[in-house]
């Protein structure tokens, strides 16, 4: 995005017909590499800050351009679906008039004048230099910087001393290319490289791309020229009222996508945050990231909300498994997540925000009525029994893990102890807890296991167990 002066934003919104508003374009072709003294985008004020030392070898001045034959197409992803790391070459085309000698592969730059403000609108190399059906015409198609970057390095790539860093790694890579860069910190500038692969050939394109998709990003060459890692801006799905009365998401996920490249989770949980009103978005805070080997593992040690939302799964993690949510039932998030935490590889735990709860009186969760509440108590005793098969499923195989089981074991206390919260705070009469919990008891879910799996849990298990023992 070009940084302008307000009075010149003034005259780019005038028509392009008085002496004042009209826009100038000129070309400047050099024999050389163009090097440009700003490193910003607001160029250029006036002629005198273009390099001295280099002159222009062929200037096109705006005269001799078709103005309507000008276009700029630059693009960060091109696919139809998101793609991250894309790399893709701007093209200028224009046509122009009375220009004698070729072009072709001359690298120019492009100018725009309006008010005396003139702008560098990029750098960019001919690719092609075609006469018209009008003879004195050819249309000029060139390509920015980026092009560059499709040639072969395996040479470059063979002689790199591994493993190096990948803020060393890219660094190298641009420096052979002839390309400098946006001074950036990488979110995995600090991840090692290690030789993996002995190519006969090797493009600079694909390797840039791999940079950028493993850091959420994309490749763009800006206008002065300059490799610029293009991360997307803060957008998404705002806190709306016409989205989603109860619940909305942050935006920026980018945020999260290099630790997903860099780890590829089974399991990623995330954090969410409680709001008291619509729009109401809580204060940004230092995110952690911990990496547990298994979702097992974890689940063993922590106790956490089993709601959907608050996870990313992989599709191919879920596929391999066959799991899917119980259908036409409340609490089918409890289990579903059960099961995955205690089937998962890779398991990545965060607490950055991606989703907001909004509190509503009148939510679902919150409805009183006798149907409502019934259908809730007999769901979540449904989801204890199918949490209970797969322990039993587990501690029947014969290629047992002890870890999975442990976790389910201590997902399932507490789940049992919610239960019979549930059944107090929905009013159950003293006689309807005795029968259920006696029903479970018989299923072999009560009394709670004697673990202290937190302070919490070693006050609440001898109570329960206690008054298990003297009315059930």
């Amino acid at each position: 995005m070009l940084a302008l002066p307000e009075e010149i934003k003034k005259i780019f919104w005038q028509d392009n017909i008085s002496e004042e508003t009209h826009r100038k374009w000129k070309l400047r072709f050099f024999d050389s590499d163009i090097q440009v003294l700003y490193p910003e985008e607001i160029l250029f004020p006036s002629e005198d800050l273009f390099p001295a030392e280099q002159e222009p070898s062929y200037v096109i001045e705006n005269s001799q351009m078709q103005t309507e034959s000008i276009s700029i197409t630059e693009s960060l992803c091109e696919s139809d679906d998101l793609k991250f790391g894309e790399c893709n070459a701007t093209e200028f085309d224009v046509t122009v008039a009375d220009v004698q000698q070729d072009l072709t592969g001359q690298e120019f730059m492009v100018t725009l004048d309006v008010g005396g403000y003139e702008m560098l609108m990029g750098i960019y190399t001919v690719d092609s230099f075609i006469r018209q059906a009008d003879r004195r015409l050819k249309k000029i198609t060139a390509y920015d910087r980026m092009r560059k970057f499709n040639v072969d390095v395996s040479a470059w790539y063979q002689g790199l001393t591994f493993p190096t860093t990948l803020k060393e790694f890219r660094d190298n890579l641009c420096f052979y290319i002839g390309v400098k860069q946006v001074l950036v910190e990488l979110p995995l500038d600090e991840m090692q490289i290690t030789k993996t692969i002995n190519p006969e050939k090797l493009s600079g394109l694909d390797v840039l791309q791999a940079i950028c998709e493993i850091n959420g990003c994309f490749g763009h060459i800006d206008k002065t020229g300059r490799l610029k890692y293009q991360f997307l801006a803060c957008a998404g799905l705002y806190p709306s009222e016409t989205l989603f009365p109860d619940d909305y998401l942050f935006p920026n996920l980018s945020y999260c996508f290099p630790y997903l490249l860099k780890y590829t989770p089974d399991v990623c949980s995330f954090q969410m945050c409680e709001v008291n009103r619509p729009g109401v978005i809580p204060q940004s805070f230092n995110y952690k990231w911990e990496v547990y080997e298994s979702g097992a593992e974890y689940m063993s040690k922590n106790n956490f909300m089993g709601t959907a939302w608050r996870h990313f799964f992989s599709r191919s993690f879920l596929n391999i498994h066959g799991l899917a949510f119980a259908e036409s039932c409340f609490h089918e998030d409890e289990d579903f997540v059960a099961k995955a935490y205690c089937l998962a590889s890779t398991t990545l735990i965060t607490d950055y925000p991606v989703y907001a709860y909004f509190r509503s009186s009148s939510s679902i969760i919150h409805e009183r009525a006798l149907q409502i509440r019934l259908k809730r108590l007999n769901d979540f005793r449904g989801m204890l029994y199918r949490v209970r098969n797969l322990l039993c499923s587990l501690e029947s195989d014969g290629k047992i893990i002890p870890m999975q089981v442990k976790a389910l074991r201590r997902r399932l206390n507490f789940l049992m102890i919610d239960y019979i919260r549930q059944m107090w705070r929905n009013k159950c009469s003293v006689g309807e807890i005795n029968h259920w919990m006696s029903i479970l008891k018989a299923e072999g879910l009560l009394p709670l296991s004697d673990e202290w799996y937190s302070w919490k849990y070693g006050l609440v298990y001898p109570v329960v167990n206690a008054y298990i023992r003297l009315f059930i």
